[in-house]
């Protein structure tokens, strides 16, 4: 049986009560592709320490793939996070009201998906989806799990691949009103069923 690919979202955080990836998570049973309904759904909280520990803990066995998403009032469309850093933001909270430690000496500056997302995003152009690379996954939680699974369960020549993706909000939701631009949930859907057939697809891992 073929191993199914993880796909994370995020619970409601500080200004966001209403987490859309949350919803795009909770929406794969029944978005009618075959592989985002067999995903492995995670649900990580919005936390510094709590995020790393509940997918590692979730991880019982290797996936084919590990797609991590996540809101961003900046994003004007699909945005494919190329690197994961360890930056952070010392003055903001998570959602538990905690700030993030201090970045570990012993552990390297910054990790590179193996995936190729070039060839993702034009993929995702091609089916009529707006997509864009970003080399900048900000200073969050977000950056702080994707630097956590690039230099944990996706590191290494045999590890799954693991890619961060930025989403905007969704339509006709008070994040609406503030966000730089909305896609709808069946685009979304359609995204992560695109993304997902090309990390499990050999030919487009660098």
């Amino acid at each position: 049986m073929p191993r199914p690919i993880v796909i994370t979202a995020f619970a409601p955080f500080p200004g966001v009560a209403d987490n859309p990836t949350r919803t795009l998570l909770e929406s794969l049973p029944s978005s009618g592709d075959t592989i985002l309904e067999q995903a492995q759904r995670i649900l990580l909280p919005t936390e510094y320490r709590r995020a790393p520990e509940t997918l590692l803990q979730a991880l019982t066995e290797r996936p084919a793939a590990i797609i991590m998403t996540g809101y961003s009032h900046r994003a004007t469309c699909i945005t494919l996070e190329a690197r994961a850093t360890q930056a952070c933001l010392p003055d903001r909270p998570d959602a538990a009201g905690r700030f993030p430690d201090a970045p570990d000496p012993l552990m390297a500056e910054a990790h590179e998906t193996a995936a190729n997302i070039a060839a993702i995003a034009q993929s995702l152009r091609v089916a009529g989806l707006p997509a864009a690379l970003s080399d900048d996954a900000g200073g969050y939680v977000c950056n702080h799990i994707y630097h956590a699974a690039l230099s944990g369960p996706c590191a290494g020549i045999d590890a799954p691949p693991g890619l961060f993706v930025h989403l905007p909000a969704l339509p006709d939701t008070d994040l609406a009103a503030t966000a730089a631009s909305t896609l709808p949930l069946a685009q979304m859907q359609r995204s992560l069923g695109i993304i997902a057939r090309a990390l499990i697809d050999g030919g487009d891992i660098v």
